[in-house]
């Protein structure tokens, strides 16, 4: 069984340490996402510097700006939330944070994610000790899970799961964009903002 490599910090000020885990089961909620590349961002710096004011999930792995391919997924990856089509291979980039879908922001400003009271962060929730340990993008794979219900909580669902809250509805993931490539450009993760 292939391993894959994740980069975690067990503290602010703490060395890189690279871990390696197996190869996760993909569940029916869930995709696995090859990086291809991702960004070191202010907030991630202040974070290793102590400079964040709330707790955070220690040890875990950041990286919250990234991009990467599809290599698994089940089946209610179908499309982004621009009604893109979604499945093994599209090139796709995961949003810093994933809105609650249930916050007063949420249900009034669909289309404004940045002003959910309540977002998950990628790269931040939850930490590494929480199955299968790929959260965020300073890895080889990055685990994203969606939550079909628009919630649950932070801790799991039903189903025993981590409830991303990575948020989809009626088959639209809001956790991924697929990117898409101008003509001679394939094959290339382009940087897009949002």
């Amino acid at each position: 069984m292939e391993q894959i490599r994740v980069c975690t910090h067990d503290r602010p000020g703490a060395k890189p340490v690279i871990r390696t885990v197996p190869w996760p089961e993909v569940g029916k909620k869930a995709a696995l996402i090859k990086v291809g590349a991702c960004g070191v961002c202010g907030t991630d710096l202040h974070i290793l510097k102590g400079h964040w004011p709330k707790p955070l999930p220690w040890p875990f792995t950041l990286g919250h700006e990234l991009g990467g391919v599809i290599v698994e997924c089940c089946p209610e990856f179908t499309e982004d939330f621009m009604s893109k089509p979604l499945k093994v291979g599209s090139k796709v980039m995961i949003p810093p944070l994933m809105p609650c879908s249930r916050c007063y922001y949420c249900i009034h400003y669909p289309q404004s994610a940045n002003k959910c009271l309540t977002p998950v962060y990628c790269g931040r929730d939850p930490g590494f000790d929480k199955a299968p340990h790929m959260w965020g993008g300073w890895a080889e794979y990055v685990y994203v899970y969606v939550d079909l219900d628009g919630g649950g909580g932070r801790d799991g669902d039903e189903d025993g799961e981590v409830d991303h809250r990575a948020m989809a509805r009626i088959g639209r993931v809001r956790s991924l964009f697929l990117l898409q490539c101008p003509q001679g450009n394939s094959g290339r993760v382009l940087p897009i903002m949002l």
